[in-house]
């Protein structure tokens, strides 16, 4: 579509966020302008179909990646899932009808997949 090149900032932000790997599939021409990109978790491009033929990719996903970035940290600074501190006030969800509570948040607590 006409947008994919918007819609390839948006997976890599995405696995920068949640600290995951991504694989965002675009469809086939006529329709669609290919490019299929495989992203890492700190949103590096592991690979990225070039849209110009049909293309396969094929990567090997080390899942261990994921709990390293979460350890450590984005570029090694940024660990988006343990920066609440006990007097930071909770975060309302209003489209989840939920909140995040910094008193009861524990990462130690969540799965890291």
């Amino acid at each position: 579509t006409e947008d994919r090149s918007q819609e390839l900032v948006l997976a890599r932000a995405n696995s920068i966020v949640n600290q995951v790997f991504t694989v965002s599939v675009n469809c086939a021409g006529p329709v669609g302008k290919g490019r299929s990109i495989l992203i890492d978790p700190e949103g590096a491009v592991l690979q990225e179909a070039s849209g110009a033929a049909p293309d396969v990719l094929y990567q090997h996903i080390d899942f261990g990646a994921v709990a390293a970035v979460r350890e450590r940290g984005t570029a090694g600074t940024n660990r988006m899932w343990d920066q609440f501190g006990p007097s930071d006030r909770p975060i309302e969800l209003p489209l989840y009808q939920g909140r995040i509570d910094p008193q009861h948040w524990s990462p130690s607590n969540r799965h890291p997949n």
